[in-house]
């Protein structure tokens, strides 16, 4: 068995690059002969050349999401899996990574853009994937049944296996990391690419009643650069200064020290967003064994009811409420990110994937 991962290179998106090297790593423990296989995100030029590297592959696994896949999200995807299709042997898994729903806000200036996503790129996507894929992968449930629900895709074809956990992550003192990172006291942190889906404005506006620390940390990535600067003329006109703080790098993500430790300084990891299918961020508070305070959306409501690490804000004036009973309950909270550190390990996610890589080549 040969199998390709194709996943994009770390120049725009970040999480599903890092995320897929790991898999990779983790498959090829499981005495898998596996590559990565990186394509440059949005550039059609880019997957036109990595098509002939691929003949000579059992398997040829793509990690997708749309907005991976060209500037009107998707439109390339369709062209490329055509020609993979035609010029490789290989048998086709898909990792769907988002799965866009009809009545879902997008986020665009553009309305021309929105209708062309919404009513063109998104179906074709899902259409060309359901021809063309022997299985679709999802990390959760919900994302099964909704995948049915928007799109043309056979429920036979969808598997579920869950966004793997590193055992390993890097450990700081967290002592030390507030030192070293200049905060004192509770930290509440907020990190990642910034951008109006993340819903970071919506804690600031809460910043009083919440306390110091919110911590801030990232860059903008894929969104636009107005995002971040709106959120700090909101923290001058409010004077928020002593509340609330930025780190702002372009280059920090989970290969790096600095990252983790954030992570290992903070009291609490806040996810406030207003839309998402998956959460690489909530992965890494639970490979650091940090509680969450989270959105109330579909994502993290699956997991608050298995697991304890997790609490919700069911409405946005819900957060302070919600993040002085997650202090509360602190200690427990991160007994059960460990439980699910444990049970969503990495190791275990490929070994799944093998199982699926078997069964597609019997």
């Amino acid at each position: 068995m040969k199998v390709a991962m194709l996943a994009p290179d770390e120049s725009y998106e970040k999480g599903i690059s890092i995320y897929s090297k790991d898999l990779v790593e983790s498959i090829k423990r499981q005495k898998i002969q596996i590559d990565l296989v990186t394509y440059k995100n949005r550039k059609f030029s880019s997957f036109l050349k990595i098509i002939p590297k691929l003949r000579d592959y059992n398997i040829i696994h793509i990690q997708h999401e749309n907005r991976l896949f060209g500037v009107v999200d998707g439109v390339w995807f369709m062209p490329f899996i055509t020609l993979l299709k035609i010029f490789s042997r290989g048998k086709i898994i898909i990792t769907m990574h988002t799965v866009h729903t009809k009545n879902e806000p997008l986020f665009s200036s553009y309305p021309f853009l929105n209708f062309l996503k919404r009513r063109i790129t998104y179906p074709l996507n899902y259409i060309f994937t359901n021809l063309f894929a022997e299985k679709i992968i999802v990390h959760a449930p919900f994302l099964k049944e909704s995948l049915v629900e928007n799109s043309s895709v056979k429920k036979s074809k969808i598997v579920i296996i869950p966004h793997g956990a590193k055992l390993d992550t890097p450990y700081f003192n967290k002592s030390e990391s507030k030192k070293e990172l200049n905060l004192k006291g509770k930290v509440y942190l907020m990190i990642g690419t910034m951008g109006l889906n993340k819903g970071f404005d919506l804690i600031l506006k809460q910043a009083k009643n919440i306390g110091k620390t919110i911590m801030i940390v990232g860059g903008f990535g894929g969104s636009k650069k107005g995002y971040i600067e709106e959120l700090q003329e909101y923290v001058k006109q409010e004077g928020l200064q002593k509340i609330v703080k930025f780190d702002l790098k372009e280059d920090i993500n989970s290969r790096s020290p600095t990252w983790w430790k954030y992570f290992s300084a903070a009291n609490l990891i806040l996810l406030p967003y207003r839309v998402t299918t998956t959460s690489g961020i909530f992965v890494d508070a639970m490979g650091s064994e940090k509680p969450v305070v989270s959105s109330n959306l579909d994502y993290f409501s699956e997991i608050a009811r298995d697991y304890g690490c997790i609490k919700i804000a069911k409405k946005v004036e819900d957060y302070p409420k919600v993040i002085k009973e997650a202090l509360k309950q602190h200690k427990f909270m991160e007994s059960e990110a460990r439980r699910f550190k444990k049970l969503n390990d990495i190791s275990l996610v490929g070994k799944k994937h093998k199982e699926l890589y078997e069964k597609i080549l019997k």
